[in-house]
């Protein structure tokens, strides 16, 4: 088995160290019947597992300590700002707190804040890992912008990840999730092209067999 390794920078993070993203699927779906009628006709999204792949693959890392952010006007550059309020000694570098809208000018033109955590992660000699907010961890006040980071080699004591801001003031909790790293092998791929008409008149077990990709297709993915 491949080992992700997680080490922590700040005392005060290891009481919310990341875990399989298989162990904190989002609370409105574990709540949510398979079926949504007795006969069991119509399935909701609990039956699709490439949802279900999506959303349990990698780790979810935590916010450590509570965060107050404030948005207000930079009226010099025409944009929207913020103020963040945590612990004194949290940020220890400027950069944790942010970039400048200036720098990614695409949509509304707010700043992005910088979500830190204390966690160096480190995986084997050719793996990377995608950044991104928690998948169907729905929120609307913040979201963690996807990246890709060369985890194998990257020498930073923990990580800051740039976020957009979507509402004017909140809260991120100690203990609220904020990003699902999700490992994988790096590799050259090249992309191939074809037309064949045939492949629409085709017989599949995923349209004739109930629950058939489930069954005899899907392949399970460990993460631990």
């Amino acid at each position: 088995m491949i080992e992700i390794k997680f080490t922590c920078g700040k005392e005060v993070a290891q009481k919310f160290p990341p875990v399989p993203a298989n162990n904190f699927k989002p609370s409105w779906y574990s709540k949510l019947d398979t079926y949504l009628d007795n006969e069991q006709t119509f399935p909701t999204v609990k039956k699709c597992m490439p949802v279900y792949d999506a959303m349990t693959s990698g780790y979810i890392m935590f916010n450590a300590v509570d965060q107050d952010i404030h948005t207000q006007p930079n009226f010099d550059e025409g944009t929207e700002g913020f103020a963040r309020y945590y612990p004194e000694g949290w940020s220890e570098f400027s950069e944790q707190e942010g970039h400048p809208f200036a720098q990614c000018p695409v949509g509304k033109p707010k700043d992005y804040m910088v979500i830190s955590v204390p966690w160096q992660i480190k995986t084997p000699p050719g793996y990377s890992c995608i950044i991104q907010k928690p998948y169907y961890h729905f929120d609307n006040r913040f979201e963690v912008m996807t990246a890709i980071i060369d985890t194998d080699v990257i020498d930073v004591p923990w990580h800051n990840w740039p976020a957009k801001i979507f509402e004017h003031s909140f809260t991120i909790k100690a203990g609220e999730p904020v990003a699902q790293i999700i490992p994988f092998k790096r590799d050259d791929w090249h992309m191939n092209i074809e037309i064949d008409t045939s492949i629409m008149n085709q017989d599949t077990i995923c349209n004739t067999e109930r629950d058939g990709y489930a069954k005899m297709m899907h392949n399970k993915k460990r993460f631990r």
